[in-house]
């Protein structure tokens, strides 16, 4: 068979936890209350089909050195902790990325960010929207 096989390795339950709070943190907070400093950028985007499928995505500094596997746990289990196991389970693509990867870049190109290092750097900054992907905020859909 031609596939090749990757492992993963289960992320630190400590640094998990960490990453996960602080993701349900930026999730829940009032659109009137400042972003923590250096803290996750969280979009979230809707299919437009009728079944409402969601791409969520969050740029942070802190995924480095984390794989993508646990990347995504941590989005998912953070996004069922916030919205419910519904929204949870509507989710198509739970992605996490560091300011530098090249999607991140081409997410900030379309939400009108300088640059994805900046949207880390100054979260409060980062609320333009492109098409319909959105900032997600403090247990709000995008529309």
């Amino acid at each position: 068979m031609a596939i090749r096989k990757l492992r993963s390795t289960r992320l630190d339950s400590r640094r998990e936890t960490q990453i996960r709070k602080a993701i349900v943190a930026e999730l829940r907070r009032p659109d009137d209350t400042p972003a923590t400093p250096d803290g996750p950028v969280v979009y979230q985007e809707e299919s437009g089909t009728p079944e409402r499928y969601t791409r969520w995505y969050v740029i942070w500094k802190k995924f480095e050195g984390v794989d993508s596997e646990n990347r995504s746990r941590v989005i998912l289990d953070a996004v069922e902790e916030v919205f419910g196991r519904q929204a949870a389970l509507r989710v198509s693509i739970a992605m996490g990325l560091t300011p530098e990867d090249p999607v991140a870049q081409d997410i900030a190109e379309h939400s009108e960010i300088q640059s994805p290092t900046e949207a880390c750097a100054s979260v409060a900054e980062t609320h333009a929207e492109y098409g319909n992907t959105k900032r997600a905020r403090h247990g709000k859909k995008a529309v």
